[in-house]
């Protein structure tokens, strides 16, 4: 697929759920911040996942997400 086609269907599937238009880029940064929580901030395994090509990639742009959710798995136990 082509990345305006994809722009294109994102951009209209948020319309249609009446949700505000925002950059398909955005929901990546959502995905990473959801998986990190979902894992206890797991730093790898959102790294693999993404794509990046090496971990400080990952904790250079979601590293203070993870320890939050770190945090937030601690006081869950």
């Amino acid at each position: 697929m082509s990345p305006e086609h994809v722009t294109r269907t994102f951009k209209a599937m948020l319309a249609a759920s009446g949700l505000p238009v925002v950059p398909f880029h955005a929901a990546r940064h959502s995905a990473a911040a959801m998986m990190l929580d979902d894992s206890g901030g797991d730093l790898r395994m959102v790294s693999q996942q993404l794509g990046h090509a090496n971990l400080g990639t990952t904790v250079d742009r979601y590293g203070g997400i993870a320890v939050q959710a770190m945090d937030r798995a601690a006081e869950a136990m």
